[in-house]
């Protein structure tokens, strides 16, 4: 599953705070741990490394793939940390001031590929926070790449003719502000 994890200079790249990435491949291995501890650490220490108080660094853009890959296979556990470790790199719109601002373009854009994906997972998953963080991710999108305007009008369009069921809308107040509200067209500010 993470077979070209390895072919990534990594020790070349930097994390969000500047360090060695080194010890990001290790990190996404432990997300795939059957022991929750290990998961739960790797979850925290990645975020930490890929996305650093809303700072990117080179091995956010490399890692981005294979957080994308663990989402395809069943097998995987925590999607929805995975979703929300990706979901964080886009919280802030790009400040084109910001010396990091095109590898926060191109983080955005590396997340897009997954688009497929995240839909999936919104559609199919029968996890409530799965398809939560997925919706959540999918409104973060929202911000990044006009070409991409179309398709989530159409997924817009669908959630508006099938929106969630009551009671994932109950387990998850937030769902309506973040995601039925932009389906419907509705500002939040408003």
């Amino acid at each position: 599953m993470l077979d070209n994890l390895d072919t990534i200079n990594w020790s070349e790249m930097r994390e969000s705070y500047g360090a060695s990435a080194a010890r990001v491949p290790e990190l996404i291995r432990s997300l795939l741990s059957e022991d929750q501890m290990i998961r739960d650490k790797a979850h925290d220490q990645l975020s930490r490394a890929i996305n650093n108080t809303y700072i990117v660094g080179t091995a956010s853009l490399a890692a981005i793939p294979f957080l994308i890959k663990l989402l395809e296979f069943d097998e995987t556990p925590d999607k929805a940390k995975v979703l929300f470790l990706l979901g964080e790199m886009l919280v802030y719109p790009v400040d084109v001031a910001r010396p990091d601002a095109q590898l926060r373009v191109d983080v955005a854009t590396a997340i897009w590929t997954g688009f497929d994906i995240y839909v999936r997972l919104l559609r199919h998953n029968t996890e409530g926070k799965v398809q939560y963080f997925a919706a959540s991710l999918l409104f973060e999108l929202r911000c990044f790449p006009a070409e991409f305007d179309e398709r989530l009008q159409h997924l817009y369009a669908e959630i508006r003719a099938n929106p969630p069921d009551e009671e994932l809308i109950q387990e998850f107040p937030k769902w309506d502000k973040i995601w039925l509200d932009s389906a419907t067209g509705e500002d939040e500010n408003e």
